[in-house]
């Protein structure tokens, strides 16, 4: 107790030394500007010096004394509180410490809980896991940055050579392709095209591996089947060729693929396989083709793929797909599997819209099912039983499907009357039903020649609403349909509006 009173005493008796000199001196200079001034006063030659002089003294140096007195009193009292007193804890904790550790004791207890010291590491100690917790960020954020800009040309390569959608179509085929990619950019692939007028190749296929080299290699695939496809080879050559190329590649990716080329004047596909499932045909009965699976590309350097011939009649068509379809989740109902899959494809091939609404709906089935994106590619075939053709919703196309209507009608002495009922159904649906899409499908069947509309407007009944067709009980399209011997039904399926006309087969036409 005497000690801290003997500290407290000699650190008033040092801090009141500073201020008397400090006094002593602002005294002195007070005293040396009040002669200063009289004298400077005296050298008027009206100077009086009395009450008024002493004012006017008084009056310029109270108010600069009071200033400094005020800043020194006020600096006074923070250095004492805000720096001497803290100063005096560091150095008795530092004085505790210096005793403890030359008795022997525990140097991580010196430090009394609240000391300035014990809070100086504390402080220390989060500032190190601050920064380390920063750093960590700055990694993370790095790499999930570095992640997504892979992602990111991935999905560049990948889509510059898989479009998202692909269709085209003639009077004797349709063909049409369609590819979803998910987040993480798997490697499904599809490619469609015509080597002549005569041959139509196709290919579906899936890399096994995700992101940038995937993408990579389904570019590379698709490429170097097209050149072999152009040079002459044949399918199991154009297969060969491929895994001898990609076997070894230094990412150790394999892949599996399905391709074809198919005879639209004879309808025979021919077809090779690389470890890919098997398409799904359908036409009067649906199932999956039956072949041999074969070996995935790039997996041995030993690869003898065989090629097959399946014959495609009028009416039936296939779907190519990769394992993204099959193998796409629901948590609650497992995989999409083969059994939906091939009921979906007998769902959409019972009345033929076309390759290109096949490849549309069944990717869209797939993605309501599983409610996630997922990475998948669906290649649809249709070899269809007469005309088949999607026009816009456009009176511009009338003339397109006047020209179609006139070469698959050929010498028919009623081209004209049907032409001219084609297009009164087709602008009806133009002007009425805000439809996007019109799908014309012409066929012959035992006898009776059918002309079917399909559209996606607003469902109405042509036979009952004559502002929406005039077709109804004394419309003119109807007399011109009844003056030909045919018949007009319509129904409603799904969220399509199909409309058909059914006319008698004059022999020889």
């Amino acid at each position: 107790m005497k000690r801290t009173n003997d500290n407290r005493n000699k650190g008033r008796g040092s801090l009141f030394r500073p201020l008397a000199i400090f006094f002593a001196v602002l005294i002195g200079a007070v005293a040396v500007y009040a002669v200063v001034r009289v004298l400077m006063l005296a050298a008027a030659d009206d100077f009086n010096f009395g009450q008024e002089t002493l004012s006017r003294l008084l009056f310029e140096l109270i108010p600069p004394v009071l200033a400094v007195l005020i800043a020194v009193i006020g600096a006074a009292i923070l250095l004492r509180v805000g720096v001497s007193r803290p100063v005096r804890k560091l150095t008795r904790a530092m004085g505790k410490f210096t005793e403890n550790v030359a008795a022997g004791a525990k140097t991580e207890e010196v430090p009394a809980r609240g000391s300035l010291m014990a809070l100086s590491g504390e402080i220390s100690r989060q500032s190190e896991k601050t920064l380390q917790l920063l750093e960590d960020a700055r990694k993370l954020v790095a790499a999930e940055t570095e992640e997504r800009v892979r992602l990111s040309i991935a999905r560049s390569v990948l889509r510059s050579a898989v479009p998202e959608r692909l269709a085209f179509d003639a009077l004797n085929y349709g063909v049409a392709g369609r590819s979803e990619l998910s987040r993480s950019v798997g490697a499904d692939f599809f490619d469609a095209f015509a080597i002549d007028p005569a041959r139509i190749f196709l290919a579906v296929g899936d890399v096994w591996g995700e992101g940038l080299p995937a993408a990579m290699l389904a570019s590379r695939i698709k490429s170097e089947l097209r050149a072999s496809v152009f040079a002459g080879k044949s399918l199991s050559e154009a297969l060969i060729a491929l895994n001898r190329s990609i076997y070894g590649n230094a990412e150790d990716l394999f892949a599996t693929a399905f391709i074809a080329v198919f005879y639209p004047e004879t309808g025979e596909l021919h077809f090779a396989n690389a470890g890919h499932p098997a398409p799904v045909f359908v036409g009067g009965f649906a199932g999956f083709l039956r072949m041999r699976a074969g070996l995935p590309l790039g997996a041995y350097e030993d690869f003898t793929p065989e090629e097959f011939i399946f014959p495609l009649h009028a009416g039936q068509g296939l779907v190519l797909y990769s394992d993204g379809v099959t193998s796409a989740r629901n948590p609650k109902q497992g995989a999409f599997g083969f059994n939906r899959l091939l009921d979906a494809a007998k769902e959409l091939f019972v009345s033929p819209l076309g390759a290109e609404y096949v490849a549309e709906e069944l990717v869209t089935t797939v993605k309501n099912f599983s409610g996630t994106d997922a990475d998948l590619a669906v290649l649809a075939l249709y070899y269809p039983n007469g005309l088949q053709r999607r026009f816009r919703a456009d009176y511009a196309d009338t003339v397109t499907m006047r020209d179609l209507l006139l070469e698959w009608l050929g010498g028919d002495p009623r081209r004209k009357k049907i032409l001219l009922v084609c297009e009164e159904i087709f602008g009806n649906i133009v002007s009425q039903s805000g439809a996007n899409y019109i799908h014309l499908n012409c066929s012959r069947e035992e006898g009776t020649l059918i002309l079917r509309f399909t559209d996606d407007g607003k469902p109405f009944d042509p036979l009952s609403d004559k502002p929406s067709y005039a077709l109804g009980e004394g419309g003119t399209g109807m007399s011109l349909v009844r003056s030909i011997g045919g018949d007009v039904y319509y129904r409603t399926q799904g969220n399509l509006n199909v409309l058909t006309m059914r006319l008698p087969v004059i022999q020889g036409f």
